[in-house]
């Protein structure tokens, strides 16, 4: 590990801020209550929040590091090039365009290979170590 990845490192740690931390703040200064609780597959904890005047809004926390959720996640990501992205950390796609064409039967099933895939190859478990923004992805 080269010194600028070291510091880097270290000054993401200094600046972490668990999501129970985030949450203990919102609850400090807001009325908080849980959505719904968090289910397999899903990466936000939806809460509703109301302050002293009774505006009220949702917030969702997404807590990759303190409460990871890489082991039941089941999300594909198709961007516009026509790559599918199966975890946005790991910085890999696969290239499926020519597969998306109305084609023949064997097509489809290739294609359904390829999503069979990478379901299977989701790690249980990525640090956040790509860097890629969401414009790329298309969300």
């Amino acid at each position: 590990m080269s010194s600028a990845e070291h510091d880097a490192r270290a000054g993401a740690r200094e600046l972490f801020v668990s999501s129970a931390e985030i949450l203990s703040r919102l609850e400090r200064a807001l009325v908080v209550e849980r959505l719904v609780e968090r289910r397999p597959g899903q990466t936000c904890q939806e809460l509703s929040v109301t302050d002293a005047s009774g505006r009220r809004g949702t917030v969702g926390l997404i807590s990759p590091q303190s409460h990871p959720f890489c082991g039941d996640c089941r999300r594909l990501r198709l961007t516009s090039a026509g790559e599918l992205i199966s975890c946005l950390a790991s910085g890999q796609a696969v290239p499926i365009r020519p597969l998306l064409s109305p084609t023949s039967v064997a097509m489809q099933g290739a294609l359904a290979q390829k999503l069979t895939q990478a379901l299977e190859s989701k790690p249980r478990f990525y640090p956040l170590a790509a860097q890629r923004l969401m414009v790329q992805v298309g969300g």
